[in-house]
């Protein structure tokens, strides 16, 4: 195993390996999520080391990523009261490249954050599960929404064939994301 001084000579012949960030060829497929991060402030270390229980501060962290490259695309940082779907326009309003697809989870359904993404591209797929208790709306028979649709195909085919049809386990990378950031 070669030691740090022949790995530092080494690096120095070495070119650069990291071409910098480069944005995906073509649409990308966005993948979008928060989780709450703990904000650590003075006298923290007190509290722990003497029990004492204070009000801990929370922030959420929003990120959109491409599903494709893993990269972090657009994030966004709330306070612990803002909810998620509030968040979709800013996350959105920072990516330059044009937008296959959202995935996002069931924290984000509802109408309007279809309508938010749909002010970005009417053909932008929406990949969201609806609430276990959703039902279509009033005109899904004539022109269903995308989520109408979603709500169809989970009661013709179950949600594990709702998550199939649509992708939705790429989901998961976005947790990953988040794994990686923690």
């Amino acid at each position: 195993t070669p030691d740090h001084s022949t790995l530092s000579r080494r690096a120095r012949k070495m070119e650069s390996i990291s071409k910098g960030c480069i944005l995906p060829d073509g649409p990308i497929h966005l993948l979008i999520d928060s989780t709450g991060l703990k904000v650590f402030g003075i006298g923290e270390w007190l509290q722990e080391k003497h029990g004492a229980r204070a009000r801990r501060t929370w922030r959420k962290l929003h990120l959109a990523v491409d599903a494709d490259t893993g990269m972090v695309m657009a994030s966004t940082l709330t306070g612990k009261e803002v909810g998620d779907p509030s968040q979709v326009a800013p996350l959105l309003d920072q990516i330059e490249a044009t937008i296959a697809s959202v995935t996002a989870d069931g924290a984000y359904d509802g109408m309007p954050t279809y309508d938010v993404v749909a002010n970005y591209g009417e053909d932008i797929c929406v990949i969201i599960p609806p609430h276990l208790t959703a039902v279509p709306s009033a005109g899904a028979v004539h022109n269903p929404s995308q989520r109408d649709k979603h709500i169809l195909s989970i009661a013709a085919r179950g949600r594990l064939g709702w998550q199939e049809e649509t992708d939705y386990g790429q989901r998961a990378l976005v947790e990953t994301a988040m794994g990686r950031y923690k």
